[in-house]
């Protein structure tokens, strides 16, 4: 994998995967995908269990690194998983600086959890203080004390109810467009691939089937017939419907 600076490079993909092929054992997870993201570009990738979506994200990632072809990454990258991971053993301010190099005690950690909705939150707070919406939002702030370009997204979302799901997606919404970012999605939500991306793909025996951006008016309107009409017809091709 190789890894260029973003600086003067506006017009070239911040990601670019060309003929990458990943099998486990006789499994074929991945055949010769191809995939290029422009800076700026929200995309989401669906597919049914199984299908390489968090695998193809891991090699995005350069966590796996045992593959076929080749990818470059030209922006530094965020990592958010559905799992908070959290340090229980840190406060959250802790948590949110581990590693970057930046002091707990920096103001730049009381601006991100104002940022993210956690304003009323104590930094000094332990994690198992936190709900499950609140921790995904410190993992956000995490994330983004980094200054990423990039955000790679594995389902970052699934394990919370219906209706903080929707709040974080306005969270990440508002986020992705005050810091100008470049994303990655993976989920298996359909409504949440649609509300967010500026285009979508889909993954289906390891190869991608479907290549699309989106062309849905602002503000999207869940109960729309555009938005009707693209979810059927993505279900449709996710063998749902």
């Amino acid at each position: 994998m190789s890894t260029d600076s973003v600086t003067g490079a506006s017009a070239r993909p911040v990601v670019n995967v060309k003929g990458v092929s990943k099998a486990f054992g006789d499994n074929q997870i991945l055949d010769n995908v191809d995939i290029e993201i422009p800076p700026g570009e929200f995309v989401s990738i669906l597919g049914r269990s199984g299908t390489g979506k968090s695998t193809l994200l891991r090699i995005i990632a350069g966590l796996d690194t045992e593959i076929s072809g080749n990818v470059t990454l030209r922006a530094d990258a965020g990592v958010m998983f559905q799992d908070a991971r959290l340090l229980p053993w840190l406060s959250v301010a802790d948590n949110i600086v581990l590693g970057s190099g930046v002091r707990p005690d920096d103001p730049t950690v009381r601006e991100l959890l104002t940022r993210v909705g956690l304003d009323s939150i104590d930094p000094a707070a332990w994690p198992k203080t936190l709900s499950g919406g609140q921790s995904q939002r410190v993992a956000l702030a995490r994330v983004l004390i980094r200054t990423p370009r990039l955000l790679l997204l594995d389902e970052p979302f699934g394990a919370l109810d219906a209706l903080t799901r929707i709040r974080m997606q306005r969270l990440l919404g508002d986020v992705r467009e005050n810091y100008h970012l470049s994303a990655f999605l993976v989920t298996h939500d359909v409504e949440e691939a649609l509300v967010l991306s500026d285009r979508i793909v889909i993954l289906d025996g390891g190869k991608l089937i479907f290549d699309e951006i989106l062309r849905l008016p602002a503000p999207r309107e869940r109960t729309s017939p555009d938005f009707t009409a693209k979810r059927n017809e993505l279900l449709r091709l996710l063998g749902v419907a």
